[in-house]
């Protein structure tokens, strides 16, 4: 599944979601972040954050 995908299915972004600050925490590894894109794979167990943008 790709965070598109994931986005998707929780009915999408917000007017002022970021669609560039896209953050992924691994299932484990919660404390570490790794920069995401739209087409970033992720896994079960994976949360992922979406910063605002400001305009």
């Amino acid at each position: 599944m790709t965070v598109n995908q994931a986005i998707a299915l929780a009915g999408g972004l917000t007017e002022r979601a970021s669609r560039d600050k896209i953050l992924i925490s691994r299932e484990g590894q919660k404390n570490q972040h790794e920069n995401g894109n739209l087409n970033s794979r992720i896994l079960a167990g994976d949360t992922i954050t979406i910063e605002q943008r400001f305009f």
